[in-house]
């Protein structure tokens, strides 16, 4: 079973029981906890009890867990790791390996596009890094020439309006809104630099798919987030990480950076062929498999 949705561990549930099979219980995200980061809102407390009580449950039922990153792992043996069965297995995300696009070129020449493709709702929102730029552009006005933020997708979180009202003195900020899934390909492809944006709150412990995404454009990746799984990757991919907590200096030294690496073709900070194979659907195919085996072999035949 994998989830989002959850619910779906609860019918795995039901069939491990029913048929005795080995049940494998795959989490792309945190059930409970995600209310923590501001993403689920539980209606009362039962509501939320409920959810814990469904959630020790699968853990406690499934032969095998596996999670995308070492962070929900740790959160979970905190939880649970008296009830788990067998030590928690990582398997991250991968990449199709085609995509529906066509080769597109940018309107504007000479500038340095930096995109995020996907949406922001709840909590997750970009209002700090723009606030972080708009303190870059009033005080150095001159150094942010060449440069572009696009923010391609829907803008639902809760601080809209000031990110509205941030961005829209900004000349090198653009906000495109909801595109087709081929054009977001194609937008991906047509960039120079691809970002990634989550909540500021530590550890963070989602692993979006759009990184996947992402890495097989084979692009320089930023991401704009606190410790965490999306810091870990783009790191692992000679990308660059500014933790929101570090200011606008950061934000500032970073975009110089990026501008001088320009120069050299962003020669260092491409992702590695090593990092393009460990999430080719090959590879990722083979770690379930070997998952699958091990459980397999380690469990008793039934009569």
């Amino acid at each position: 079973t994998i989830s989002k949705p959850d619910s779906v561990h609860l019918l795995g549930r039901i069939i491990k029981r029913k048929y005795g099979l080995p049940w494998v219980a795959f989490f792309s995200d945190p059930w409970v906890d995600m209310e923590q980061y501001g993403y689920v809102n539980f209606s009362n407390s039962w509501v939320r009890r409920l959810n814990q009580k469904m959630e020790a449950k699968t853990v406690a039922a499934a032969d095998q867990l596996i999670f995308t990153n070492e962070y929900q792992v740790a959160l979970y043996k905190n939880k649970y790791g008296c009830i788990i069965q067998r030590e928690m297995a990582i398997i991250p995300q991968s990449y199709p390996v085609k995509y529906p696009v066509n080769q597109v070129v940018d309107e504007v020449r000479g500038e340095i596009i930096i995109r995020h493709v996907g949406h922001f709702y709840n909590e997750r929102s970009p209002l700090s890094l723009i606030k972080a730029l708009g303190v870059w552009y009033n005080q150095n006005p001159e150094e942010t020439h060449g440069i572009r933020f696009e923010f391609i997708g829907m803008v639902d979180c809760f601080d809209r309006l000031a990110v509205e009202k941030e961005a829209a003195s900004l000349p090198f900020v653009t906000f495109c809104g909801l595109v087709s899934y081929e054009e977001s390909m194609a937008l991906m492809q047509s960039s120079d630099i691809l970002m990634v944006i989550d909540k500021n709150q530590e550890p963070n412990l989602f692993l979006p798919s759009k990184l996947a995404e992402y890495l097989a454009m084979k692009k320089p990746l930023l991401a704009y987030s606190p410790r965490g799984a999306s810091a870990d990757f783009v790191r692992e991919a000679n990308g660059w990480v500014i933790n929101p907590d570090q200011g606008h200096e950061a934000v500032r030294t970073v975009c110089l950076e990026i501008k001088e690496s320009y120069r050299a073709g962003f020669e260092k900070h491409h992702p590695s062929q090593f990092m393009l194979e460990k999430h080719h659907p090959q590879a990722i195919a083979d770690q379930f498999l070997s998952v699958f085996v091990e459980l397999l072999s380690s469990l008793k035949p039934t009569s």
